[in-house]
């Protein structure tokens, strides 16, 4: 049996601004307690991209929820649509982080979940099902990553922590763009790669 807990950040302002006011001494009374009535995985949920949310309220997070010692640790992007969600819209797009915050966030939790030992971490981002447009769309999602996954391989060799880490990259089921006309729908053998001088 399992139990997830939706944390979010323990940070009193982004609490406020979500209007999601959960105290830091609830939720660590929480875990222990589904230890102690025997839960064998206890998950916990954070967000990153939150109103309010800074990369140092995002380290002091993650330092806490580490220390916490959860079985799991998922951390999501916010998707802020206010045109979908009508709790959305009282959100101020100042209060918003920056692209390049959120992406700083990201990088911080890799690396703190990195340096706290955690063995396993994946990494998703939405918008690689395309089911139409697949040229464009693949070229729009490769472009995306590029930055990111250089910033991250950097992060991981300053902090000595790159000699022991294999990435692996996998994205729209093995379809090649071009494969099957304009769209490209064809499925081909081969759906991951690696660089095998990275096996040692």
């Amino acid at each position: 049996n399992r139990i997830s807990l939706g944390v979010q950040d323990f940070d009193d302002d982004v609490q406020r601004a979500v209007n999601r006011i959960q105290p830091e001494r609830q939720t660590l009374d929480t875990i222990h307690a589904a230890r102690d009535a025997g839960f064998r995985s206890v998950s916990v949920d954070l967000i990153y991209g939150l109103p309010k949310q800074t990369v140092m309220s995002m380290n002091q997070t993650i330092t806490k929820v580490i220390a916490a010692d959860p079985d799991r640790i998922a951390i999501y992007h916010y998707a802020h649509l206010p045109h979908l969600f009508k709790m959305q819209r009282r959100m101020k797009d100042e209060d918003m982080p920056s692209s390049d915050a959120k992406l700083d966030m990201l990088a911080l939790c890799i690396r703190r979940l990195s340096e706290a030992g955690v063995r396993f971490v994946e990494i998703c981002q939405p918008g690689w099902d395309h089911h139409n447009n697949l040229h464009n769309g693949l070229i729009d999602r490769c472009g995306s990553i590029d930055q990111p996954v250089a910033a991250l391989i950097n992060d991981l060799e300053q902090r000595g922590l790159f000699d022991e880490t294999l990435l692996l990259f996998g994205s729209e089921f093995g379809r090649q763009p071009g494969a099957q006309g304009a769209d490209g729908r064809d499925i081909v053998d081969i759906v991951c790669g690696h660089d095998v001088s990275l096996l040692k």
